[in-house]
């Protein structure tokens, strides 16, 4: 992954993790290292999501759950530490076990891992009261991902990062009044595996979804852009039936230059890629805005728009598919830490 001096050494993409990690290869300063695997699942009404995090200057566990009907929202910890420096033992390739229970007065997060399947269970506290987690992420046997290498102007700067979708979600989760279970018929996750040095002040916009096409074919994408240096290639991809097909550089045809508590958000957005192939308005109808730290000074601020997507797609043969209603989100984020 890295060289001798701590940068990318090949900056790129791949249909499966190619990349070699080693934590010990990083030659920044170790209190700038961010580890994290982000999980989430979603239906056509609720969204969880599910975060083990190890930050090197702290590091937790955090789990979220909301109805994107009622916009009722419950927010939980499973574990919390400060300077934890690598502590968390997060795997150096996403397909490891992790196993919380050290220093944690809140509860604990347990994770096993198989070569077709993610099994979680969590417990913690919240707020709205103790929350349980067991949920089972399907992946299909050949399903392929995006991972990529993305460096940095500054040196000795990365983001090495897997996203994974289409995965099937079965399983159930309580907090408080939520009691949900999920279905494989309409639930599906996505992984965002990352690992890497980033600059203290950055944007970006990501946006994912899954769902089920007409045909059967379980349909995702994954789309980003603002983050690093991406010369050499795209974050954009399709996920038709297990295979990724890559697309050009998006546009966003209105983009939003305002973080701070702005109802634009909520108005529907236009997308379109260079190549023609991704062609779709997203129509959000629920903004899970969060700011977490000091605002403008150490802090990650979120619209997370969820909602419904519209329009079509083409595949690398020329297959055009009508995509109607399809529950995906994007984000926009401004990041200083």
């Amino acid at each position: 992954m890295l060289d001798n001096d701590g940068n990318v050494a090949e900056p790129g993409w791949a249909r499966k993790m190619l990349y070699d990690y080693r934590r010990e290869d990083i030659k920044a300063p170790a209190w700038r290292i961010k580890e994290w695997n982000f999980h989430q699942v979603s239906n056509e009404r609720y969204t969880a999501q599910l975060t083990i995090n190890d930050i090197s200057i702290g590091g937790a566990v955090t789990f979220s759950i909301f109805d994107r009907v009622t916009g009722e929202k419950a927010d939980g910890i499973a574990a919390l530490s400060l300077f934890t420096y690598g502590k968390y033992k997060l795997d150096e390739k996403p397909d490891g076990d992790f196993s919380w229970k050290k220093y944690s007065p809140f509860g604990y997060c347990k994770m096993e891992m198989t070569e077709t399947s993610k099994h979680f269970i969590a417990k913690g506290i919240g707020t709205a009261g103790i929350f349980s987690v067991d949920l089972y992420f399907d992946i299909p046997k050949g399903d392929e991902c995006l991972t990529m290498a993305v460096p940095f102007k500054e040196e000795q700067h990365f983001y090495l990062n897997k996203k994974q979708h289409c995965m099937p979600v079965t399983g159930r989760v309580k907090f408080g009044k939520f009691d949900v279970n999920f279905d494989p018929s309409d639930s599906f996750g996505t992984l965002d595996w990352g690992r890497g040095v980033w600059p203290y002040h950055n944007r970006w916009y990501w946006g994912a979804g899954s769902h089920i096409l007409p045909d059967g074919k379980r349909f995702g994408f994954e789309i980003g852009w603002g983050f690093g240096i991406m010369e050499a290639f795209t974050e954009n991809t399709l996920f038709y039936d297990g295979k990724a097909h890559k697309i050009g550089n998006l546009f966003l045809k209105k983009p939003h230059r305002h973080m701070w508590f702005t109802k634009e958000y909520m108005k529907p957005w236009e997308f379109i890629s260079d190549d023609g192939r991704f062609n779709l308005i997203f129509t959000p109808d629920y903004d899970n805005h969060t700011i977490i730290g000091i605002p403008f000074v150490f802090c990650m601020h979120v619209h997370q728009l969820h909602g419904k997507w519209n329009g079509t797609v083409v595949l690398d043969d020329g297959t055009v598919l009508e995509i109607e209603n399809m529950t995906a989100f994007c984000e926009h984020c401004d990041n200083r830490w």
